[in-house]
């Protein structure tokens, strides 16, 4: 996954986050609050897989570099 394509779904989940709270306002409350559950958790997860994205290329450029693999957590 690269990049652009989780900031792309985090910018998706932010919309349907919005979404979601519109929608609580009016007559779809459960279908509101079900939105915005989903829609950041799911932003959750594109923050964690860009850092450990992140994490994946340091190690990668240290082995090609001849450092040895740092373990971080």
């Amino acid at each position: 996954m690269t990049t652009t394509w989780t900031t792309l779904q985090l910018i998706l989940c932010a919309v349907v986050v919005v979404c979601g709270a519109l929608l609580t306002q009016g007559d779809s409350g459960l279908l509101g609050v079900l939105m915005i559950v989903s829609g950041s958790f799911s932003i959750v997860v594109g923050l964690r897989a860009m850092a450990v994205n992140r994490r994946v290329e340091r190690q990668h450029a240290a082995l090609q570099a001849g450092d040895a693999p740092t373990h971080e957590r």
